[in-house]
C-alpha cells in the first residue's frame, strides 16, 4: 500500500470516529418517578368526574323547574319534569327537592283543571272531559289525594247533570210526540198537592217557594231556568235543603239537574240537598226549608 492510500485510509478513520461521537446523548436529568405521575393523573381525573357529576346534578334541578314553570309536566315524551324526576329519584331517592316538585306538578294539574271548568263562564262536555285527563294525569304523581278526589268528584257530578238534560231532552221529544195522540181522561182519586204556593212571585229572591208553571215545565222553557237562577244564591246564602215538587220524575230530574247546574256558578263547592215530592196534581216548584 502506498503512502498516499494509507493517509486516505487514515482520513476516514478519523472522520468515522468524529461522527460517531457527535451522536452520543448529552447526559440528562434525572428522570421522575413513575407512581408518582400515575398517581397524580387518578386525582386529577377523579376532581374532574367530582366537578361534572356537580354539574349535572345543578343542571337537573333546574330543567325540573323550567318543565314545571312551561307546563311539561308529563309531556312531551322524553323532555318533561316527572321523567326527570325519575333520573333524580334513582340517583338520590331521599333527596327532598323530590317531594317540593312532585308537590309543584300537582299543585299545576289542579290550576288546569279549575281554568277548564271557568271557560267561558260554563264548561262544556269537553272541557270537563278534558278535566277529567288532567286529573288522570295528577294521579301519576300523587295516587291519594283529597283535592284531587273533591275535583274528580266536581267534575263528574257537572257531566251526570249533563247527562241527566241529554236525557230529559229527549223524553221532552218524545212527550211532545205522544201529545198529539189523544188519550181519553180517566177519573183518579185526590192526591196530595203539596203547600200552595204563590202564584207568580215577582220577587224570587224572597220567598220559600218558587212555583212554576206545568206548561213552561213541559215545554223545559228557558223562563224556567231565569227564575231558577234568581232564587240559587238565597238557596246557597242560607245552606237551605230544598224540596223539588213535580208531577213526574222526569220532570223533577230537570228541574233538579237546572237548579244544580245553577248553583254550581254560585259556589261550584256547593253540596245541594234536595228531596223530591212527586205527584200527577202537584203543583211544580221549588220549595225552601228554613
Amino acid at each position: 500500500m502506498n503512502k498516499t492510500v494509507f493517509r486516505s485510509f487514515l482520513l476516514v478513520c478519523v472522520l468515522l470516529l468524529a461522527a460517531c461521537a457527535s451522536k452520543k446523548p448529552a447526559p440528562t436529568q434525572e428522570e421522575p418517578d413513575t407512581s408518582t405521575i400515575l398517581e397524580s393523573s387518578a386525582t386529577a381525573e377523579e376532581s374532574y368526574l367530582d366537578t361534572a357529576e356537580a354539574e349535572q346534578d345543578y343542571s337537573i334541578y333546574d330543567q325540573i323547574e323550567a318543565d314545571i314553570v312551561a307546563y311539561r309536566l308529563t309531556s312531551p315524551a322524553g323532555n318533561n319534569a316527572v321523567e326527570k324526576i325519575e333520573m333524580l329519584r334513582s340517583t338520590n331517592p331521599s333527596d327532598p327537592a323530590i317531594a317540593r316538585f312532585e308537590q309543584k306538578i300537582l299543585e299545576k294539574y289542579l290550576s288546569l283543571v279549575d281554568r277548564t271548568l271557568v271557560r267561558d263562564g260554563r264548561p262544556t262536555k269537553v272541557d270537563l272531559h278534558k278535566a277529567l285527563r288532567y286529573i288522570t294525569s295528577a294521579r301519576s304523581i300523587s295516587t291519594d289525594s283529597q283535592m284531587l278526589d273533591d275535583k274528580e268528584k266536581q267534575v263528574l257530578d257537572l257531566l251526570e247533570i249533563y247527562s241527566q238534560q241529554e236525557a230529559l231532552k229527549k223524553a221532552m221529544q218524545a212527550e211532545q210526540k205522544a201529545k198529539q195522540v189523544p188519550v181519553e181522561a180517566t177519573p183518579t182519586a185526590p192526591i196530595d198537592t203539596g203547600p200552595t204556593p204563590a202564584a207568580s212571585p215577582t220577587n224570587p229572591k224572597e220567598v220559600d217557594y218558587l212555583a212554576f208553571q206545568q206548561q213552561d215545565v213541559d215545554d223545559r222553557a228557558q223562563s224556567v231556568g231565569s227564575l231558577i237562577d234568581q232564587i240559587s244564591p238565597l238557596i246557597v246564602k242560607h245552606r237551605s235543603p230544598v224540596i223539588i215538587h213535580a208531577q213526574s220524575m222526569r220532570d223533577f230530574r230537570w228541574i233538579n239537574a237546572s237548579l244544580r247546574t245553577s248553583i254550581y256558578f254560585v259556589d261550584a263547592n256547593y253540596n245541594l240537598e234536595a228531596e223530591p215530592h212527586v205527584g200527577p196534581s202537584v203543583i211544580p216548584g221549588i220549595e225552601i226549608s228554613r
